[in-house]
């Protein structure tokens, strides 16, 4: 019998990959991963006071082949001033490495703990790209101190002293994305080259279209 025959649609024909939402992790975990942080920080065979560790996390505390934890170490003391982010650069790679779709990036470093304090509120940060600070800072309490940035602008810090580690860590929470006058400050750090905004800006890229907005103006800024 003759017939025509409908060809078969190939239901397996290639579509553009579609992104997975980001999971994100419950403030257990966070909870978790910051003092592993600093532990770590604070164990490194260093003598240099300025190295930060760079980190990037897929991990929700789910047991699953997506879930991992990632850092790079980085200093200022050795980066030669040249254009673009190193951090930016450190964070595209561990993007393109690392198994799962990230949510946030943190950095642990040692800094002054009433720098760190007031760097929330668009007070100098105390690992900026130039190494050298105000010299009333050195007689200030040293801390160890973590913060983890995800794609929503969350951050969460702990802090640690170094001299005083029995000493309870002190955490806190902010939303950096709450008021423009926030958005802003964050802005200014980055075009200033302070290391914590360069991992802020680049966590809010985990989630480029939720934060167009602020990336545009970021973008404007740095461009202008």
């Amino acid at each position: 019998m003759c017939g025509r025959r409908n060809p078969k649609r190939n239901n397996n024909s290639r579509r553009p990959d579609t992104v997975p939402a980001i999971r994100y992790p419950a403030r257990s975990v966070i909870d978790i991963l910051l003092p592993a942080m600093i532990t770590r920080r604070s164990g490194a065979p260093t003598t240099d006071t300025g190295l930060v560790h760079i980190w990037g996390f897929t991990g929700t505390g789910e047991d699953d082949s997506a879930s991992a934890a990632g850092f790079a170490e980085f200093s200022p003391n050795d980066t030669p001033t040249v254009a673009g982010s190193p951090i930016l650069d450190i964070a595209g790679r561990m993007m393109a490495g690392m198994n799962g779709r990230l949510w946030g990036f943190g950095l642990a470093h040692q800094a002054a703990a009433d720098a760190v304090v007031h760097g929330i509120d668009n007070q100098p940060d105390p690992i900026a790209s130039s190494p050298d600070g105000p010299e009333e800072s050195s007689t200030t309490e040293e801390v160890w101190a973590a913060s983890i940035f995800d794609a929503r602008g969350r951050e969460i810090t702990q802090l640690r002293y170094v001299h005083l580690p029995e000493l309870e860590p002190i955490t806190f929470d902010s939303d950096t994305l709450d008021r423009r006058s926030t958005i802003h400050d964050w802005i200014d750090r980055v075009q200033t080259g302070v290391i914590s905004a360069h991992v802020w800006a680049a966590a809010l890229a985990l989630d480029a279209q939720r934060n167009r907005a602020v990336l545009a103006q970021l973008e404007q800024r740095l461009l202008s």
